[in-house]
């Protein structure tokens, strides 16, 4: 079910993300939808008390804004207390005694309006008298008076929201603020039964790929006009651009020029530096890291390009890399840090945007699979809190990550590789390949590189790995160079007839203002390259690696993976750049 934000009583943006459903049989014919839900919401306004969905339809005015659908079918923009009384309120599990308060709550089996295929969730809570103008505050006691108090106070709230874009009084549209209707579940005789609703064999499948979003300053952000009116025009500033047009693909209804429907994305994984910690590089970043973390997360949560996408994405998954911490960073180099970033990582960008059930690791390495309902698995591996320290002495052995972490990757591709497998992903916050040209010439030089290249154990064992697997199957996803590439890879021993080919997909930045931060194709060996891995018993794997480069844009990858009967699956790469979209060279079956 994607992934919406929805809205609290007080009409601020939050996230909510929706659960396979439940279908409770209520009769013989009659089946009433469960729905559970985590939803994000501001601790300013205190624990949620109660939560409502609100059905609600599109209108067909200019402005195709949406509106209240009444129980007798009618849609009202302003409707009133008359007109909701039939919509029932349910209560939010207090918290525990003594826990600190978060901001986020799961509501379980909350009743789906039956008549809607599409609905607002209002969270409400209790108000301070004069706190929020125009609100009547909620006691909260589930009874008829309270109910009237919170009949007669949604007409107001229901106008302020869906007139929010057209007067400007708040920062959201109400156009992408409504759920629609989870897929429904086949009646049960047994209530409260969770099912997993059957889903149709996997055809197709569009992955989003993005990294390194530098945050706006005064002369690249959006203009306000744009904020209350989010889709892609003239007054998106540049740095919210490249994740205005990504939230345009996810949506079905946005027809987008050089492209058609079948890449629209079902998910979107971003590969780390979401948010710069050391956005100015030390000249203008605050002193004290707590004060560098508050503030780089309050630009991330409030850019209008992030807002878009949260309000679109199927599935949205940021990983963790150096900026969300410090440019570099590698362990030994102050793990208090480490620990106040990976903290402000989980709850601001993990816990909101991954599935609940992925967990974090008992050593806390950040590496997770990942898998959703009628898509294609993922491995985030964890390549920056758990990788060795380097000298010029400890360079031939040095790892990107620890043996756990190692051990728990190949758990996955037991599960993941094989003969007929459908496609998989390895995602990660760097580089694999193709090299760079100075350690290629002189591998002392891979010291000073902090991505795979500069850990050549680490990337010579995942290829063995691979090879040793013939995991075909297998891509390879990454960001952090601020330029897109895409990697043929074939590997062999000394039967050339039975080579694998593997695909490597390397994300541009989002945005990337400043040309001497970025990555620059001539530092990559761009014609055909090749080297040796020694194997046990003395042989050799052979590694061929055929690079291509996009025009070096803003902008993010994606890939599609198709299933063709009798030719298996196939993966073709189009990258969504600044000046249109462009299409790798064929890349040819991931597996069969």
């Amino acid at each position: 079910m994607p992934q919406l934000p929805l809205l609290p009583s007080r009409a601020r943006p939050i996230r909510a993300r929706l659960s396979t459903p439940t279908a409770h049989h209520a009769g013989d014919d009659t089946t009433t939808l469960l729905t559970s839900v985590r939803v994000q919401f501001d601790p300013a306004d205190g624990w949620p008390l109660a939560a409502l969905w609100l059905p609600m339809a599109q209108d067909r005015d200019p402005d195709e804004s949406w509106v209240y659908l009444a129980a007798n079918g009618q849609l009202l923009p302003q409707p009133l207390p008359s007109d909701i009384v039939g919509e029932t309120a349910q209560p939010v599990p207090p918290r525990s005694p003594g826990e600190p308060l978060r901001n986020w709550v799961d509501l379980h089996e909350l009743v789906w309006p039956a008549r809607a295929d599409q609905a607002l969730l209002v969270l409400l809570h209790n108000q301070t008298q004069g706190v929020g103008e125009g609100f009547i505050p909620i006691e909260w006691a589930m009874t008829s008076v309270w109910m009237q108090q919170v009949n007669a106070a949604l007409p107001e709230l229901l106008h302020k929201m869906l007139h929010a874009r057209r007067n400007g009084t708040l920062n959201w549209d109400p156009r992408v603020a409504v759920v629609r209707k989870p897929i429904a579940a086949t009646p049960s005789p047994i209530p409260s039964v969770r099912l997993a609703p059957a889903a149709p064999a996997l055809t197709s499948w569009v992955l989003a790929v993005g990294s390194c979003a530098y945050p706006s300053q005064v002369f690249d952000v959006s203009s306000k006009d744009h904020r209350r009116n989010p889709p892609l025009t003239a007054l998106t500033g540049p740095a919210d651009r490249s994740l205005t047009r990504l939230a345009q693909r996810f949506d079905p209804g946005v027809s987008l020029a050089g492209g058609d429907t079948t890449w629209q994305p079902q998910a979107a994984i971003f590969t780390g530096d979401q948010v710069y910690v050391d956005a100015t590089a030390g000249l203008f970043d605050p002193g004290f890291q707590s004060d560098a973390l508050d503030f780089a997360y309050a630009r991330f949560e409030g850019s209008q390009g992030w807002r878009a996408l949260a309000n679109a994405a199927g599935a949205f998954w940021p990983m963790f890399d150096d900026h969300e911490l410090r440019d570099n960073w590698s362990p030994g180099q102050g793990n208090g840090e480490l620990q106040a970033a990976r903290e402000r990582y989980l709850a601001h960008q993990r816990t909101p945007h991954w599935p609940a059930l992925v967990p974090t690791q008992p050593d806390g390495s950040l590496d997770a699979a990942v898998h959703w309902p009628n898509g294609l698995p993922v491995y985030a591996v964890d390549v920056r809190t758990h990788r060795s320290p380097r000298t010029a002495d400890s360079l031939a052995d040095a790892r990107i990550m620890d043996e756990a972490q190692w051990q728990r990757l190949r758990t996955w591709l037991d599960q993941c590789t094989g003969p007929h497998q459908s496609p998989c992903f390895i995602a990660s916050s760097s580089i694999v390949l193709p090299r760079r040209v100075r350690s290629a010439i002189e591998p002392a030089m891979a010291l000073y590189e902090d991505a795979w290249g500069g850990f050549p154990a680490s990337r010579d064992a995942l290829l063995s790995e691979l090879w040793t697997r013939r995991a075909s199957n297998v891509i390879l996803i990454s960001g952090d160079e601020h330029m897109g590439c895409v990697a043929r890879i074939r590997l062999h021993t000394d039967d050339a007839t039975q080579a694998i080919e593997l695909l490597a997909v390397h994300a541009p930045a989002l945005y990337a203002p400043y040309p001497f931060a970025n990555g620059h194709i001539e530092e990559f060996i761009t014609e055909v390259d090749h080297f040796v891995i020694p194997q046990p018993e003395g042989r050799a794997l052979q590694v061929t690696i055929t690079p291509w480069f996009p025009p070096p844009e803003d902008g993010f990858a994606l890939v599609r993976c198709t299933h063709q009967p009798g030719a298996g699956w196939q993966t073709e790469v189009r990258y969504d750049l600044g000046s249109g979209s462009v299409n790798a060279p064929s890349t040819g079956a991931a597996s069969t």
